[in-house]
């Protein structure tokens, strides 16, 4: 029951003192008369009265206080219900914020489940695609560099032939390097055979020419000056020009010499002091023709 508590015990105390100020009124004919009685009854009666006036201010004032404090009682109560109200409703409000975020938690959860199913899959996919990658390494590696390694034999290469740079592949530059190794080391035969197959194999190679008069000179070498003379006039025919021409003829003369074929040398000599007169086989071959006449 919602009852004010400035209302609580107010009409009793009202009729308290509605009956004191009645008795107040009553005491004055009574004093007026005082004489009747003894002045000593009357002031005992007085005295009385008064104590018991007294004695219900007192009782007011108690009864008043009582009714201050459960005022502030009440409202204290009322402070109280106002605060659990407030704190209800801000508790309400946290639960409502809470209900929220565990929504909105369970959807990021849900989320990330979407987001870490995908990732196993491309973790799968990757794990697919290293897989075939090491296939390959395995397989096709090997294969590509066993294909760059005979590539590279096949790439030429730039070498000086008759004072010039020219290309020339691998394999061509290592046989006529090994014909011109076996000529240098003194094995005319091996020398003479591979620049023979040289000649034979790569007819149109730029080292043809000079290979051909490195063959005229293990055939000298091997004393076949019938072949040498042969081989010499091929690459006289070939290269007039060439600056080893001189030369050739010049061993032309000399495989005559050993042939006995005086005649022939000398016409030898006579064409080379005529075609390359500044030369220094030209020269030599000078004080050789004085001495045959």
């Amino acid at each position: 029951m919602n009852t004010s508590p400035s209302t609580i015990g107010l009409p009793k105390w009202s009729f308290v003192v509605t009956i004191l100020v009645v008795l107040m009124m009553l005491l004055v004919p009574v004093v007026s008369h005082a004489g009747l009685f003894e002045d000593d009854d009357a002031r005992r009666a007085i005295l009385e009265l008064r104590k018991q006036v007294e004695a219900m201010t007192q009782q007011l004032a108690s009864a008043e206080q009582l009714t201050r404090k459960h005022a502030e009682r009440w409202t204290t109560l009322e402070t109280t219900a106002t605060t659990e109200r407030e704190q209800s409703q801000q508790l309400r409000r946290a639960l409502v914020d809470l209900q929220s975020q565990l929504d909105a938690s369970k959807s990021e959860v849900a989320a990330l489940r979407g987001s870490l199913e995908l990732l196993q899959r491309d973790a799968a996919e990757a794990r697919r695609s290293q897989k075939m990658a090491e296939d390959i390494a395995q397989n096709v590696v090997p294969k590509i560099s066993n294909f760059e390694q005979r590539l590279a034999k096949l790439e030429p290469v730039v070498t000086q032939v008759n004072g010039r740079d020219v290309w020339v592949s691998q394999d061509e530059k290592r046989e006529f390097d090994t014909a011109l190794g076996s000529f240098q080391a003194g094995d005319f035969v091996n020398s003479q055979k591979q620049f023979s197959e040289f000649l034979a194999s790569r007819p149109r190679s730029v080292y043809a020419t000079t290979a051909l008069l490195w063959l005229a000179n293990a055939q000298y070498a091997l004393r076949d000056f019938n072949l040498a003379i042969q081989s010499y006039r091929n690459f006289v025919s070939r290269e007039p020009n060439h600056l080893r021409a001189p030369d050739a003829l010049l061993g032309i003369a000399n495989c005559q010499l050993e042939l006995k074929d005086l005649r022939g040398m000398k016409k030898s000599l006579e064409d080379l002091v005529r075609l390359y007169p500044q030369s220094d086989a030209a020269i030599a071959s000078t004080g050789r023709l004085k001495a045959l006449k």
